[in-house]
C-alpha cells in the first residue's frame, strides 16, 4: 500500500482513538474486520452475486462460441410420436427402427440418451431383441445411466440406476449422466468422474474414445471431478434433427456421416427440460454441450472453496483500500469505475483461460471497504463541521458579553 494511503489511514486511527478511545476504537476496528472476513468466510453472502455475474458471463460468451461440427442431435419430439402413432414409452421395435436408421448413414457414435431399465412391454419383447441386435451390430452405441444421491444420518449415499444388463453388454459402453443442480435450481456443471462409484461420466468415456488426450487429467480413480458446462450458441448451436424426418426419408441419413449423434427426447410430455444460465433447455442438448465442453477443451470447475473465496475477499478488499487512501476527490466515484473494470477484465481473462474464480468477495469486499472508509471520513468532516460551529458561536458568546445587551447610563447621568 502507498505511503499516502498508510499516512492517511493512521492519521484516521488516531482520530477514532481522540473520539471513541482505546477500547472502544478496539471493538469498532475488530467488527470491521470481522464484517469484512465474513464476505469470504460465507458463501451465503456472496452466492447471490457470484450466479449474477457467471450467469451473464456465460450468456455473454454461449452465443459467441462455435460448437463442435461433428455433434448433432436426433430429436424424439412431438411430431415424431405423433406421425408414428405412438406413446410414451416408446416401443423397443421403433427405436431399433430409428436407431437402424441413423446406422445407415454412418455416424462415429450413437449415444441414447434414454434409460432402458425395464423389458419392452410391447409385442412379447421382440423390440428388446431388436434393438439389442442392432446395438450389437454396430458397435458405436454408448448409453447413459442415472444418479441419485441421497443424504441420510449417514452421510451421503448414492445409487446407480444402469440400462438392463443385455443392453448394457450390447453397446460398447455405459457411463453416468450427473448435472449438478444449484440450489436456485438451475444446472451449471456436470460430473466427468467419481470415485465413490469408481466410474466415469458417459461424455468422458466417449472423449476417450475420440481421442486419448482427452481423458487427460480426469481419472475415475481420482476424486470426484466436476466441470462447468460451456454452451455454445454461435449459428444456432448445436443442431437438432427431428427423427420424423428421418423415419419420413425427408432427411438422407447420409447427413449422419461421422457424427457424434445424441439420440434423445424434447416431447413436452417427459418434462426433460432444466433450467439453465441460458434458460429453459432439455436434457439431451446440456448432454450433448457436456461432449463439447470436453472435446473443444472448455472444461473448467467452479471455484466455490473457502480458500478460493477468502482470498478473493482479501484482495478486494486490499484494492479497496489502497484505491480509497491514494485518491483525494471524487473517490468513491472514480473506486466504482475502477471495480467495474478490474471486473470486467477479470471475467474476459477468466473465459480465456478457462479459470473460474469467485468474483462475488473480491467485489463486495471493494464495496464494503470503500463505503467503510468512505462513511468514517464524512463522520469526521461533520464532527470537524460542528466543533468549528462550536468554536464560532462560543467566541461570539464572549464577544458579546463585552458589550451591554440594553442602553447603560452611570449613577450620574
Amino acid at each position: 500500500m502507498g505511503e499516502i494511503s498508510i499516512k492517511k489511514y493512521r492519521k484516521i486511527l488516531e482520530k477514532l482513538l481522540v473520539v471513541f478511545g482505546k477500547p472502544k476504537t478496539f471493538l469498532v476496528c475488530c467488527f470491521l474486520i470481522f464484517s469484512w472476513a465474513a464476505i469470504g468466510l460465507f458463501s451465503g453472502i456472496t452466492l447471490w452475486l457470484e450466479r449474477i455475474i457467471y450467469d451473464s458471463q456465460e450468456n455473454f460468451f454461449a452465443f459467441r462460441r462455435k460448437p463442435n461440427p461433428n455433434i448433432i442431435i436426433v430429436d424424439i419430439d412431438s411430431e415424431t410420436f405423433e406421425s408414428q402413432g405412438t406413446s410414451w414409452p416408446w416401443p423397443r421395435g421403433k427405436l431399433a427402427e430409428l436407431l437402424n436408421i441413423i446406422e445407415s448413414g454412418a455416424p462415429r457414435f450413437v449415444v441414447i440418451d434414454i434409460l432402458l431399465q425395464f423389458p419392452d412391454p410391447y409385442e412379447q419383447g421382440k423390440g428388446d431383441l431388436a434393438l439389442e441386435e442392432s446395438m450389437k451390430k454396430f458397435g458405436n452405441v454408448a448409453l447413459v445411466s442415472l444418479t441419485e444421491e441421497n443424504i441420510s444420518p449417514h452421510g451421503s449415499e448414492i445409487r446407480l440406476i444402469s440400462n438392463l444388463r443385455k443392453f448394457r453388454q450390447s453397446a460398447l459402453l455405459e457411463g453416468f449422466v450427473w448435472g449438478i443442480v444449484d440450489s436456485d435450481s438451475s444446472l451449471r456443471s456436470f460430473n466427468l468422474s467419481d470415485s465413490r462409484l469408481g466410474i466415469e461420466s458417459c461424455v468422458l468415456q466417449i472423449a476417450k474414445n475420440l481421442d486419448r488426450r482427452f481423458g487427460e487429467g480426469f481419472s475415475e480413480t481420482g476424486e470426484s471431478q466436476e466441470s462447468r458446462i460451456a454452451f455454445s450458441k454461435k449459428d444456432g448451436g448445436i443442431p437438432f434433427l427431428s427423427a420424423h424426418d428421418l423415419f419420413s426419408g425427408n432427411v438422407d441419413p447420409s447427413t449422419l456421416k461421422e457424427k457424434i449423434v445424441f439420440l434423445g427426447v424434447s416431447a413436452a410430455i417427459l418434462h426433460d427440460y432444466h433450467q439453465t444460465p441460458l434458460g429453459i433447455i432439455p436434457g439431451v442438448e446440456i448432454l450433448a454441450s457436456s461432449l463439447d465442453t470436453i472435446i473443444s477443451k472448455r472444461t473448467g470447475a467452479i471455484k466455490k472453496e473457502l480458500s478460493w473465496r477468502l482470498g478473493s475477499a482479501i484482495l478486494g478488499g486490499a484494492f479497496g483500500l489502497f484505491i480509497m487512501g491514494n485518491l483525494g476527490l471524487y473517490t468513491i466515484a472514480i473506486s466504482i469505475v475502477l471495480l467495474l473494470f478490474v471486473l470486467v477484465l477479470g471475467v474476459f481473462v477468466s473465459s480465456y483461460f478457462v479459470f473460474f474464480p469467485p468474483f462475488a468477495p473480491f467485489v463486495l469486499s471493494w464495496i464494503f471497504v470503500s463505503i467503510i472508509v468512505f462513511g468514517i471520513e464524512y463522520f469526521f468532516s461533520f464532527l470537524e463541521t460542528q466543533f468549528s460551529k462550536a468554536e464560532a458561536k462560543a467566541a461570539g458568546n464572549i464577544q458579546e458579553r463585552f458589550f451591554p445587551k440594553e442602553g447603560w447610563e452611570s449613577p450620574q447621568g
